[in-house]
């Protein structure tokens, strides 16, 4: 019985009245964020934020309030949850989180498009708002949800692009053990489409750039310096062509300790070469991606007959059946052949004795060119 009453008390101080707070709609292509205000529940307790639950929708969450204290009091403790707080907020200067920021638990309803969103709005004053599906299938991956939006919230002043922080964001998720990153990768594999992820807005449209940039990130992780690199780029003041001026500075500034072998394919070119070998290969997911589950394509399609434009930075894969006739000399074509359980990769598009299982063509230049048309 004291036990009871121990509870009780506990709940109704850390419990707080309703009161209205901000709240957005968030359209399907999570393009547009209408805001309206709704009334929420204050959780309180030791939160470098401000934790809330909608009134309207505290009936279908997975905890009561006094659980949800306790569970966001488990989560702010972890250490590898703090590891990985620590390490966003000393990339960034005046990141520290703030009482002004929203983290607030919703019910999104049956088959949602996300289980959780930021929103960074400016109207009087700046609205900040992380909203988390409370519902049982998302309990288990609240921690996982919140520090992959607490980074789009601290890196919110550094106008990155969006493949990079979306890709840093899924980084940081996965190493809590988030399973997000694995689903976006096994749509991405589902697709038979490569989506021009560097060109893609903030946030993304199209869905399938989650799964590219999260591959790009690691991969970039994996092969060129670890988390100095992550870390070099977030700080970089570049803007306009992000990966080509980031890239070439800090290899000027030559401060990852990188091998001679290493550093020869450090430049934006032999990065993106690399990267789109890595990914037609496909199977070679530790030397290439180092990501559990990524067992490669067992896809190419086929030689679009109607002309395609490849954007900046942009490449596809085609199948070796077609073969591509008119050639454009801004583009990087390869054949990719299969012997003795070795890839070759050969430049150039001229007939060889066999078949390559597929064409790898690359736009290495800052703008649009068009591919396709014709076969031989």
């Amino acid at each position: 019985m004291k036990n009871s009453i121990v509870i009780l008390l506990s709940f109704c101080i850390t419990s707080l009245k309703a009161q209205e707070i901000p709240s957005f709609t968030v359209s399907k292509d999570r393009q547009f964020h209408y805001l309206t205000h709704r009334k929420a529940e204050a959780l309180k307790g030791d939160f470098p934020f401000s934790l809330y639950v909608y009134k309207s929708k505290k009936k279908q969450c997975a905890k009561n309030s006094f659980q949800i204290i306790n569970e966001f009091n488990k989560i702010i403790k972890d250490s590898l949850f703090l590891k990985q707080l620590d390490w966003l907020q000393s990339s960034v200067e005046d990141s520290i989180l703030s009482k002004d920021l929203y983290v607030v638990l919703d019910d999104f309803g049956e088959n949602p498009h996300f289980l959780s969103f930021y929103v960074h709005q400016v109207l009087k004053k700046p609205i900040d708002l992380i909203s988390i599906d409370c519902l049982t299938r998302s309990q288990p991956y609240w921690s996982t949800y919140l520090i992959h939006e607490l980074t789009h919230y601290i890196l919110r002043k550094k106008n990155l692009p969006s493949w990079f922080e979306e890709g840093l964001a899924q980084t940081i998720e996965i190493n809590l053990q988030g399973s997000r990153p694995l689903l976006s990768i096994n749509r991405l594999k589902e697709s038979h489409k490569i989506p021009d992820f560097f060109i893609e807005p903030k946030p993304f449209k199209d869905p399938l750039s989650y799964g590219m940039s999260f591959l790009f990130v690691n991969y970039l992780k994996n092969h060129f310096g670890g988390e100095a690199l992550l870390k070099e780029m977030i700080r970089s003041s570049y803007s306009k062509n992000f990966l080509k001026e980031t890239i070439t500075s800090i290899a000027n500034k030559d401060s990852l300790n990188l091998s001679s072998e290493v550093k020869e394919k450090f430049t934006p070119l032999g990065i993106l070469r690399h990267f789109a070998a890595a990914f037609a290969i496909g199977n070679s997911k530790k030397e290439f991606f180092d990501i559990q589950y990524w067992k490669g394509f067992s896809w190419s399609i086929n030689f679009p007959k109607r002309k395609e434009m490849i954007q900046p930075m942009g490449f596809r894969i085609y199948s070796g059946t077609r073969r591509p006739f008119s050639v454009n000399s801004e583009l990087e074509y390869y054949q990719v052949f299969h012997s003795f359980e070795q890839y070759q990769f050969l430049p150039g598009i001229e007939r060889r004795n066999r078949d390559p299982l597929f064409y790898l063509i690359l736009n290495p230049t800052l703008k649009p060119l068009p591919v396709g048309g014709a076969e031989f």
